[in-house]
């Protein structure tokens, strides 16, 4: 494709720009930045069926990539090559990465070589033997590994050829959602059919009859896609970092990976005939039991959810994929909250293995969903090990009131962030925000304005302070209440 493969709505990228957008779409820091620690510092597990790799630092210190060449950046990304010309794991997706122009992979350099240095030495192989003797992986590279740029279609436009090179090559789609074989290489036969990746399982979404794509338009993708939770879908787990990067996309790049995935993605060459497993009717009634009482205040008994509130459950791609692993992970986990919706509270503590597992299938079958593999007690004890304490935003949050306010501008959100930020803000400073919030909700009574920008602000200080000490974290919203209070204007009573 030449140095055009990235040409289109990405010439209103000014060149200063343009390294940072693409490594934002490229998820560089996806990976290499660890839970609470520093973009692009590395230090992040990935966990393999082979062990444990570390994602390494690639920041411009000695203990990252600051000794390297633009010469060895180049061969890493197109060949799967270290520094001294020895073949890195593939957990690094260099079999998309090789298939990026000249022009990208330049700008990306020029990019993460200026990025702020970290200090953080990373031992990146942690795998045992023999998968720990890299001379096996230029074995593995032999067989599986084929370098090779991005090949344009003639019979595609602009369109379809800048998404075919976005979501093959930039975004690496099929890194997570192909399958592999057992030697960790990708059945490029069963493309986009879905596969598991650590405790998460990406859904099928190729044009096969399997593919959660089928239930969506264009249209609705593209919000998806863009973070704008379409049908009160929003993307969570690894896929919500992926929906993140791509909200600071331009609305053709996003456009373009939408009309691909839905019109001109191949065929796959083969399928899978997939059985829904009958559900027992005693596990039908215990799933239905639980629901009831821990879910269905926020998500409703339809399962729709509300936005700002609770995701919608139906028809939603990372609810009904072939494996429950998705929805076990959620509940284990919880979700934090951000600006746009509330927090999802983690039940590790509070379901049994048979409670979580029985509520996680009655989520896959109800409202029309057909969530094929059933979740069981002995899956839900295997991804407890597998996944990690709940973020302390979760703990904090649940401590706070859900809202769904469709009146909270962006202006009134970085007011309410800044704040949180800095909880100690006189009530002064209040004033203005509350003013602001009178006159986008003129209908709410006092008490109802204090109560939703109560909940409001709780939510944005779980956000920006996840350290905070619960005490501490408590005292910081009856101050804020104190202080809301004085700042807001009477409003009708009734």
């Amino acid at each position: 494709m030449g140095d055009r493969s990235s040409g289109g709505s990405e010439d209103r990228i000014s060149p200063d720009d343009r390294g940072a957008y693409l490594t934002n779409i490229a998820g560089c820091t996806h990976c290499h930045t660890a839970r609470d620690g520093q973009p692009f510092a590395g230090g992040q597990t990935l966990v393999t069926p082979f062990g444990n790799l570390i994602t390494p630092n690639i920041t411009p210190h000695e203990t990252g990539i600051g000794g390297w060449t633009q010469e060895q950046f180049t061969r890493a990304l197109r060949e799967g090559l270290n520094e001294e010309g020895k073949p890195l794991y593939p957990g690094m997706p260099y079999e998309s990465y090789t298939k990026m122009s000249d022009e990208d992979v330049a700008a990306i350099w020029s990019y993460v070589s200026t990025v702020e240095p970290v200090d953080n030495e990373v031992e990146t192989v942690q795998l045992p033997f023999p998968y720990n003797v890299r001379s096996a992986v230029e074995v593995w590279q032999s067989m599986y590994f084929e370098p090779g740029r991005f090949e344009p279609d003639p019979d595609h436009d602009a369109q379809t050829q800048r998404g075919a090179y976005l979501v093959e090559a930039l975004a690496h789609c099929g890194t997570c959602h192909t399958p592999r074989n057992a030697m960790g290489a990708k059945i490029e036969s069963r493309r986009f059919q879905g596969a598991s990746a650590e405790q998460w399982y990406a859904p099928d979404i190729s044009k096969g009859p399997n593919s959660v794509l089928t239930k969506w338009n264009e249209e609705d993708l593209i919000g998806f896609l863009s973070d704008e939770h379409s049908r009160n879908i929003p993307a969570f787990g690894p896929m919500s970092q992926m929906t993140n990067s791509l909200s600071k996309a331009t609305p053709e790049d996003v456009a373009a990976i939408a009309h691909y995935m839905l019109n001109a993605q191949p065929e796959p060459e083969d399928t899978v005939t997939v059985d829904i497993e009958p559900l027992p009717a005693d596990v039908a009634s215990l799933g239905a039991s639980v629901f009831a009482s821990n879910c269905q205040s926020c998500h409703s008994e339809t399962g729709e959810g509300k936005p700002g509130v609770a995701a919608n459950l139906v028809n939603n791609g990372g609810v009904v994929a072939q494996s429950p692993n998705n929805v076990i992970s959620v509940l284990l986990q919880g979700i934090a909250p951000n600006d746009d919706y509330g927090v999802m509270p983690s039940f590790a503590d509070t379901l049994s293995d048979e409670e979580l597992a029985a509520v996680a299938n009655h989520v896959r079958r109800s409202w029309g969903n057909e969530g094929p593999e059933l979740a069981t007690p002995s899956l839900v004890d295997r991804l407890r090990a597998q996944n990690p304490e709940p973020e302390g935003a979760v703990d904090l949050a649940v401590n706070c009131r859900s809202v769904s306010d469709e009146a909270l501008t962006d202006d009134l959100k970085t007011a309410l962030s800044e704040r949180a930020q800095d909880p100690s803000d006189d009530a002064a400073s209040l004033s203005e925000t509350a003013a602001a919030f009178v006159a986008a909700r003129p209908e709410m009574t006092r008490d109802e304005r204090l109560l939703s920008l109560g909940a409001l602000y709780c939510r944005e200080l779980a956000i920006a302070n996840p350290g905070m000490a619960e005490d501490d974290f408590l005292s910081a919203n009856l101050s804020f209440m104190e202080d809301a209070s004085a700042a807001l204007s009477d409003g009708p009573r009734d």
